[in-house]
């Protein structure tokens, strides 16, 4: 799966440099906190939706779990994470 290089553009963006790829992406803070996650361990879909929920201090409905679902969806078609299953 290759490794991950990060760095804070601001606060609002972080860029990830996949060195397996060699592809760069700019990741919004959901998206970075949803990768950062994964990077240690595999976690189930609800635990992420609740560690993205406290880390942007946000209140938990369905539409951030859609938006970590599109994530993740989005993730495993860029090669970045793979399913667990």
């Amino acid at each position: 799966m290759g490794t991950f290089q990060w760095r804070n553009w601001d606060e609002t963006e972080t860029i990830l440099f996949h060195t397996a790829s060699g592809d760069t992406h700019v990741l919004s803070p959901p998206a970075a906190v949803v990768l950062k996650e994964l990077e240690h361990a595999s976690l189930p879909f609800e635990e992420i939706v609740k560690r993205v929920t406290i880390s942007l201090g946000d209140v938990h409905d369905d539409s951030l779990a859609d938006q970590v679902e599109q994530l993740l969806d989005d993730f495993d078609q860029l090669g970045l994470i793979e399913p667990v299953t």
